[in-house]
């Protein structure tokens, strides 16, 4: 059960995008004063500006949310699709699965 490289490479790559929108987004947010929210329901698309100074509650909502968002993408690209092994180390899992009782045990290397 390895993982493929470039699928690998295309997630961090992605999650590092997503990251810095997120970064730019909230750093213009504080400069400006001002934070754009859109709304995706399937319904009615919307897109409101949150102001720091008329609806400070929503803004540093949206404000928190945002820098929330970016840094959890940034945890992503150095996580990536790692899971803990028996030493308790970080390692890409790519031994075999063992099955015990209906619970599906990966071993790795």
């Amino acid at each position: 059960m390895s993982m493929n490289p470039f699928i690998d490479f295309g997630y961090r790559l992605l999650a590092f995008a997503v990251s810095v929108y997120c970064a730019r987004k909230l750093w213009y947010g504080y400069v400006d004063r001002k934070i754009l929210f859109v709304n995706t329901d399937w319904l009615a698309w919307s897109r409101q500006v949150f102001y720091r100074d008329t609806m400070p509650i929503r803004y540093w909502m949206q404000m928190c949310g945002t820098g929330f968002c970016s840094v959890l993408c940034l945890v992503g690209v150095f996580m990536s699709w790692q899971q803990l092994n028996p030493n308790g180390n970080f390692a890409v899992c790519c031994g075999p699965a063992v099955d015990f009782s209906n619970a599906v045990i990966n071993i790795c290397v």
